[in-house]
């Protein structure tokens, strides 16, 4: 099955998404679980960017050994972490919370989604946040100081792998 999303690298991409009739109703397999999930607009869009992630990026196989990935944890759609190991002490710091979205909802200046980022970010203490669509894809950075959250729109995934690639080169820094 195959879902349209923003361009990588300025070129089109389509996840092969794999997708079964069970019972007569349409399933999705997990790339990060393994299993099969009902299929709804905003898993759709959740598996198009696990897809990413584990198999689109020119990053993946990179990332599989330094980040842990968790879906559908504590209410958080996806959320990336890093595994620190610092002097003997380890500890898993979660440094991106991904919320995606069905690939209709409007993601711009959307209240009602920033306030369900903003308990996300104060519960786990993280400021980054990606919100996802498929179609459009927004980095927000939550000022703890001022309560606020700054808007960067992405263009193309690419954005996303810079993203991810800076906090790879702070997982370096803190394991060598």
């Amino acid at each position: 099955m195959e879902f349209q999303c923003l361009p990588y690298y300025l070129k089109t991409i389509s996840p092969q998404l794999i997708v079964k009739d069970e019972d007569g109703s349409a399933k999705i397999l997990c790339y990060k679980r393994n299993i099969y999930l009902r299929l709804n607009p905003e898993e759709r869009v959740r598996q198009t960017l696990l897809w990413f992630l584990y198999n689109g990026s020119i990053y993946s196989k990179i990332w599989s050994d330094k980040f842990l990935v968790s879906v559908e944890r504590y209410d958080i759609d996806i959320s990336i972490s890093l595994n620190l190991n610092v002097k003997g002490f380890e500890a898993i710091t979660i440094f991106l919370i991904v919320e995606t979205k069905e690939n209709t909802q409007f993601l711009f200046d959307n209240h009602d989604i920033e306030n369900q980022l903003r308990k996300y970010v104060l519960r786990k203490n993280c400021g980054d946040c990606f919100l996802f669509n498929a179609s459009s894809a927004i980095y927000l950075k939550y000022d703890f100081r001022t309560q606020t959250f700054s808007r960067k729109v992405l263009n193309d995934l690419s954005e996303l792998d810079d993203l991810i690639n800076t906090f790879s080169k702070l997982s370096w820094r803190y394991n060598d």
